[in-house]
C-alpha cells in the first residue's frame, strides 16, 4: 500500500481511536465540588460511583456507543480555612462498540469493533482556600493537578482501546462563589498537556511500521451555575468549552506525516442533585454537546453519580 493509503488509514483509525476513550480522563469537574471544600470536615473520606451510558450524534460517520463506571475515593484534610486533599484518585472501567465507515483502507465494508477494559489511573490531588464573607456567602479559590497514567487496557494492534498509552498532565484552577444564600457560581481554567505514544498503531499489513503519535496542549474552561431547591435538593447547569491541541502521526518505515487539526468542543450539562441521607448524596445528569469543530465527534451521556462520605 502506498503512504497515502496508509495515512488515510491511520488517520481513520486515530479519529476513531480517539473517541472511543475521550470520555474515559473524566477531566471535567461537577457543580459545587469545589464548594464542598468548605462544607465538608477535616478528615473526611468521599467514596463516589458514577454510571454514564455514552454515545455519538453524528450517526454514522462517528457512531460509538460506550458504558462507563468510574470508581473514585478522596481523603480531605482542613487546617482552619485551608483544604488539602493529598489523595484523590478515579479508575474507569469501559465497555465500547465503534462502528468503522464503509472505505476505510483496508477494512471494506461497515465493521463494528466492540472492546472493554480498564482505562488510565487518574490521580489529582487538590489545594483550596475558603474565604469567609458571613453566614451565607464564602468564596473558595483551589487548584487540582490530574496526573492520568498510562495503565489502562491497550493493545498496539488493536485500532480502538481503552487506555491512551501516554501520560497525560491538567493543571486546574477554579473559583466557586456561593451567594443569595441558594446559589453557587463555579468558574473554572485548565490546560493539558500530553507525552508521545510511541505504539500508536502498528499497521504491519500496509508496510508502516510503529505510528508515534502526539499532541500539543488541550485547553479548557468550565463554568457552573447551582441553585437550591430544598436544602436536599437542588439543579445544575454547566458549560464546558474543550479545544482539544492538534494531534499528529508519524510512521518509522515510510515517509508518513499526517495529523488531525485542532478540535474545539462546547458542551452543556444539566444536574439535579439529591440529598438521599446526610452522608450520601446522588446527581443525575444529562450532557449534550452543542457544537464541535474541526471534525470532532458530538456526543451525548445520560449519567449518575453516587457519594458516601465518612467521617473520622
Amino acid at each position: 500500500m502506498k503512504s497515502f493509503g496508509v495515512g488515510a488509514l491511520v488517520i481513520g483509525l486515530l479519529s476513531v481511536a480517539s473517541v472511543a476513550n475521550a470520555q474515559t480522563a473524566n477531566s471535567q469537574s461537577d457543580g459545587r465540588d469545589y464548594e464542598a471544600l468548605a462544607f465538608l470536615p477535616k478528615d473526611t473520606l468521599v467514596g463516589l460511583v458514577y454510571f454514564r451510558e455514552v454515545s455519538t450524534s453524528n450517526v454514522p460517520t462517528d457512531s460509538f456507543s460506550q458504558t462507563q463506571g468510574i470508581f473514585r475515593a478522596s481523603y480531605i484534610l482542613k487546617f482552619g480555612n485551608l483544604s488539602i486533599v493529598p489523595f484523590d484518585a478515579l479508575l474507569p472501567v469501559v465497555d465500547v462498540a465503534v462502528y468503522l465507515p464503509t472505505g476505510m483502507p483496508t477494512l471494506p465494508g461497515a465493521t463494528t469493533i466492540h472492546t472493554s477494559g480498564v482505562a488510565d489511573l487518574t490521580y489529582l490531588p487538590t489545594i483550596g482556600y475558603t474565604i469567609p464573607e458571613n453566614e451565607t456567602t464564602h468564596t473558595v479559590i483551589a487548584a487540582t493537578a490530574y496526573v492520568t497514567a498510562p495503565t489502562g487496557t491497550y493493545s498496539a494492534e488493536s485500532p480502538v482501546n481503552i487506555g491512551d498509552n501516554r501520560w497525560r498532565f491538567q493543571p486546574q484552577i477554579g473559583i466557586s462563589q456561593r451567594f443569595l444564600k441558594a446559589l453557587t457560581f463555579d468558574l473554572i481554567g485548565n490546560v493539558a498537556f500530553y507525552t508521545s505514544n510511541k505504539n500508536f498503531f502498528v499497521a504491519s499489513a500496509a508496510g508502516a511500521g510503529d505510528v508515534t503519535l502526539t499532541q500539543n496542549q488541550t485547553f479548557g474552561l468550565e463554568a457552573h451555575l447551582a441553585a437550591d431547591l430544598s436544602p436536599d435538593m437542588y439543579v445544575g447547569a454547566s458549560y464546558y468549552l474543550q479545544a482539544a491541541g492538534e494531534r499528529d502521526v508519524q510512521a518509522d518505515s515510510l515517509p508518513l506525516s499526517e495529523y488531525v487539526p485542532e478540535q474545539t468542543t462546547q458542551t452543556a450539562r444539566f444536574t439535579l442533585g439529591i440529598r438521599v441521607e446526610k452522608a450520601t448524596a446522588l446527581l443525575l445528569q444529562y450532557n449534550q454537546d452543542v457544537s464541535a469543530s474541526g471534525g470532532a465527534p458530538t456526543t451525548r451521556f445520560i449519567g449518575a453519580r453516587l457519594s458516601h462520605l465518612a467521617f473520622f
